[in-house]
């Protein structure tokens, strides 16, 4: 075979253009979206009916959540979770006083925290309250 993939015949010429007469495949698209952007040919497409996702307003695309909030949602969740299972397994009748609730797991959150996740419980409907004390979900 000819370096260039010319093939000479007894009286003609083809080009090889691949398959079963080269070992060189035919280009893909994929490999010509890569020799265009290496070429840099791709920088002066039109690019007009490209579509554009739509934004929130105020919201950033770069934004992202860092490790330690992620951390500290994570665990906040699993508190939350473990909170709602500790009450909901008291006994009928019985309410957990909040403080009692807290003191396991001051090493997790702040009171603030703790409040504030409280009251998303309880608005879910995951616990109720009254006063101080927390009760089972289901209990009226």
């Amino acid at each position: 075979m000819h370096p260039i993939g010319w093939r000479a015949g007894a009286n003609q010429r083809s080009v090889v253009r691949g398959g079963t007469q080269s070992s060189n495949p035919v280009p893909s698209s994929g490999e010509s979206a890569n020799h265009r952007f290496l070429s840099g040919e791709a920088r002066f497409q039109d690019t007009s009916r490209r579509r554009v996702s739509p934004q929130l307003p105020g919201a950033s695309m770069t934004r992202r959540m860092s490790d330690e909030d992620r951390v500290k949602l994570i665990t906040a969740r699993r508190v939350a979770e473990a909170v709602t299972l500790v009450v909901n397994e008291l006994p009928q009748g019985e309410g957990a006083p909040a403080h009692a609730l807290y003191a396991g797991i001051v090493a997790f959150l702040s009171i603030d925290e703790f409040e504030t996740m409280m009251r998303g419980l309880v608005f879910a409907g995951r616990v109720r309250r009254a006063g101080d004390l927390y009760y089972p979900a289901g209990e009226a």
